[in-house]
C-alpha cells in the first residue's frame, strides 16, 4: 500500500517539475514580444477655402545678364587718353628726320639700304637711288639735306642727297655732330695711342682738320653736341668730382674754350640744346629719385650755363625727347621703371611708353597719348608746325607716326 502511495506521489511530482520546466523554456524563448500601443494618426490641418485664383509658385532665380562695356576706341588726334598710332612701314628703320619740307620725314630703310621721304598723306619717294647696304647709324645735317653714314667696320661717308656727292671720312673719326650751318662736323679722333686722341673739327668734305682738345682716355666721358649758336661743341663728364649724386660736365668751345660747368644733379649725364641754343635739356640718375633717370631744364649760353635750373618731373632719358620749338618739348615716359633704371637703361626692356608735352616758359607737363598699342619709343621727331609726331618703335623698328593736332 505505502509502496503504491510512495509511486503515485513520484508521478506527480514528475509531472509538476516536467510543466514547470517546459513553462520556464516558454517564457524566455517563445514568449510574444508585447508591442507599444501605436500612436494616433495626425490629422492635417484644416485648409481654408480658396478664393480667387490660386497662390503663383516661387519664380526660378532670374539668370544676371552681364552687358559688356563699351570697346574705347582710340582717338585719331592726341587729346590725352588712347590714341591712334599709323605704322608707315613694315620694316625696320634708322634714324629718321623731318625734311625739308617740314613735314615729310626722311628715313634709312634698313631691309633694301635705301633712302626714303614719306609724306603726310602716305607718298613715299626715294631720296636716292643709291643703295647703302648695312648702314649702322646715320646723322642728319640741320640742312636736311647731307648726312654721316657709319658702318659696323668702322667705315664713314659723308652723303649729299641733293647733289649726289660722296664724301670718305677716316675710320678713327666717330660720334658726329654738324654745325648750325651744316658746313663743318665736330666728333671724336680716336687713334690708336692716347696721345692722338682729340676732339676736332673739320670741314663736312673731311677737309681743314683742327684738333680742339685732347681726349685721353676719356673719350667715353665725351658727347660731342655742337650749339646752334655756335658756340658750344661738346660735353665732358670730366669735371671735379662731386660725389654720386652731383656731376660737374664742362662745356666746350668750338675754339678751345672751357666756360663755365654745369652741375648736374646726378650722373650719367645726356643733354639736348634746344632749336635757338638757349636752353639745355638734359638727364641724370641720382639716389634722391631712386637712380632713375630725370629730366631738367637749365640756361645753356656761355653767360647762362646752369641758371634757372629745373626738374620737369619726368623720369625718362633726354635721347626719348625732342624739342618741337624752343619752348615746347615731345618725350617718351615709360610706364614703368625699377629702382636703379637710371644706372642700367637695358634693365628697362620692352617697357611701353607714353607721349608727354612739356611747356618750358608756363612749366605744364601734361600727358598727351596713350599709343593704342604698346610701343617702346625711340627717335622721336615733330613737323615744323607740330602737327604730326613720328617715332620708331625699339623692338621691330618700325616708323610710325601721331596726329597732334
Amino acid at each position: 500500500m505505502q509502496e503504491r502511495i510512495k509511486r503515485i506521489i513520484l508521478i506527480i511530482g514528475f509531472i509538476i517539475i516536467s510543466t514547470a520546466i517546459g513553462f520556464g523554456i516558454w517564457w524566455f524563448f517563445f514568449r510574444p514580444i508585447i508591442a507599444p500601443p501605436a500612436a494616433p494618426e495626425a490629422v492635417p490641418p484644416a485648409v481654408p477655402p480658396t478664393v480667387g485664383l490660386p497662390p503663383a509658385l516661387p519664380a526660378p532665380p532670374r539668370p544676371t545678364v552681364v552687358t559688356p562695356a563699351a570697346t574705347l576706341q582710340p582717338s585719331p588726334l592726341a587729346t590725352g587718353g588712347l590714341t591712334q598710332t599709323t605704322a608707315l612701314t613694315t620694316f625696320a628703320t634708322l634714324t629718321p628726320s623731318i625734311s625739308s619740307d617740314g613735314s615729310s620725314v626722311n628715313y634709312y630703310n634698313r631691309s633694301d639700304g635705301k633712302f626714303y621721304r614719306i609724306r603726310p598723306d602716305g607718298t613715299l619717294e626715294p631720296l636716292s637711288d643709291r643703295v647703302f647696304f648695312n648702314v649702322s647709324n646715320v646723322t642728319w645735317a640741320p640742312d636736311r639735306n647731307q648726312a654721316v653714314l657709319e658702318y659696323p667696320d668702322g667705315s664713314n661717308i659723308v652723303y649729299n642727297f641733293e647733289t649726289e656727292r660722296a664724301t670718305t671720312l677716316p675710320s678713327h673719326w666717330q660720334q658726329f655732330n654738324f654745325s648750325p650751318r651744316s658746313e663743318a662736323l665736330a666728333f671724336l679722333s680716336v687713334g690708336i695711342d692716347e696721345d692722338s686722341r682729340w676732339l676736332a673739327t673739320a670741314n663736312n668734305d673731311g677737309s681743314g682738320t683742327r684738333p680742339i682738345e685732347p681726349l685721353g682716355n676719356n673719350a667715353d666721358k665725351v658727347q660731342v653736341a655742337w650749339s646752334p649758336n655756335d658756340q658750344i661743341i661738346a660735353f665732358s663728364r670730366t669735371g671735379t668730382p662731386r660725389g654720386l649724386n652731383e656731376q660737374e660736365i664742362l662745356m666746350v668751345g668750338k675754339q678751345g674754350e672751357n666756360f663755365p660747368a654745369l652741375v648736374a644733379n646726378g650722373i650719367g649725364f645726356r643733354g639736348r640744346f634746344s632749336p635757338d641754343g638757349e636752353r639745355l635739356l638734359y638727364s641724370a640718375t641720382s639716389g634722391d629719385e631712386d637712380w632713375k633717370p630725370l629730366l631738367w631744364i637749365a640756361g645753356a649760353t656761355p653767360d647762362t650755363i646752369g641758371q634757372g635750373k629745373t626738374p620737369l618731373g619726368l623720369n625718362t632719358w633726354v635721347d626719348k625727347c625732342t624739342f618741337g620749338s624752343d619752348e615746347i618739348i615731345y618725350c617718351a615716359v615709360p610706364t614703368e621703371l625699377p629702382r636703379g633704371a637710371g644706372l642700367y637703361p637695358t634693365a628697362v626692356g620692352n617697357t611701353p611708353d607714353n607721349l608727354y608735352r612739356v611747356n618750358l616758359r608756363t612749366g605744364e607737363r601734361s600727358l598727351i597719348a596713350i599709343p593704342s598699342e604698346d610701343h617702346t619709343i625711340n627717335n622721336i621727331v615733330v613737323s615744323d608746325d607740330e602737327r604730326i609726331l613720328y617715332f620708331t618703335d625699339s623692338i621691330s623698328g618700325q616708323l610710325y607716326r601721331v596726329n597732334l593736332r
